[in-house]
């Protein structure tokens, strides 16, 4: 009912599995050397479980199935500091955003699993550099390198399953 606050939980008679999602990470960073060199790292775990319920009336055939989806991070990241001499410094970093979904990664069209499952490799790690150099009290100059690595790539579910997508529409 309307501001109940159970949302959509009363479909099929509560038929709807619980969503979970877990996270941890950890994170640690001081010096090497007192004043000359830095560090910093950080690691963070995510995965979440759902069950979506197919709920388009448009697509009877799968209307009220469910369809398993899992998701899980590895976010780390990492940072150097050099105070080589006074007034120089040079700072390295990387991080990365990977994710991997496995379960449905299409929207399903029929019954068949082999329709929609699947694993989806997406994001990658980010690399940078600076150095910045002090002229006495008048300047500074900054030099800065960075580089993007990305990916998405969708594989089927087993070595051996077809993968089959039919994005073909009724014309009428």
């Amino acid at each position: 009912p309307d501001f109940s606050e159970t949302g959509d939980a009363q479909f099929l008679n509560g038929a709807l599995t619980k969503d979970v999602r877990q996270e941890f990470g950890a994170d640690l960073g001081g010096f090497i050397l007192k004043d000359k060199i830095w560090f910093f790292g950080a690691y963070d775990r995510v995965k979440i479980n759902q069950v979506n319920t197919q709920l388009d009336l448009t697509t009877p055939v799968t209307f009220g199935q469910e369809y398993p989806i899992s998701y899980f991070q590895n976010k780390w990241s990492g940072k150097l500091t050099f105070n080589i001499l006074q007034g120089t410094s040079i700072v390295g970093s990387v991080f990365s955003d990977s994710q991997t979904q496995e379960g449905q990664i299409a929207i399903p069209t029929g019954p068949s699993p082999f329709q929609y499952n699947g694993r989806r490799d997406t994001g990658g790690p980010d690399y940078g550099a600076r150095l910045n150099q002090l002229f006495g009290s008048f300047g500074i100059f900054t030099f800065q390198y960075a580089q993007h690595k990305d990916r998405y790539a969708t594989k089927p579910d087993g070595i051996n399953v077809p993968s089959i997508r039919d994005y073909t529409e009724d014309p009428n």
